[in-house]
């Protein structure tokens, strides 16, 4: 998620990156400004990578988050004002689970 007052590529808003990958397009909107917080979000098999790629970068949080699960349950505030997703569904047996995880 991100908080802000300041305005950059992004308005001040929750973001989540959904998942996150290896965080370079959540690394990128800490980056810019205009955001206080970013939450990259991915399977727990991920984190290690997120984390190691995150831990430099001020107002970056990585978070587990499998789809189809609860977002409380993993720390997660919803609703956002807006998710990021790039290259996310690799498989067609994920589309239901990503469609959820939006809800």
């Amino acid at each position: 998620m991100c908080h802000s007052g300041k305005y950059g590529l992004l308005k001040p808003t929750p973001l989540s990156l959904l998942p996150a990958g290896l965080g370079l397009a959540g690394i990128v909107c800490a980056l810019q400004g205009g955001c206080e917080e970013v939450v990259l979000t991915d399977l727990a098999s991920v984190l290690p990578y997120l984390q190691k790629n995150a831990r430099f970068i001020s107002g970056v949080r990585v978070q587990e988050f499998p789809w189809g699960e609860p977002p409380e349950q993993y720390g997660l505030s919803v609703p956002y004002d807006l998710i990021l997703a790039a290259d996310c569904i690799y498989d067609v047996a994920q589309v239901a689970l990503f469609l959820h995880a939006l809800k």
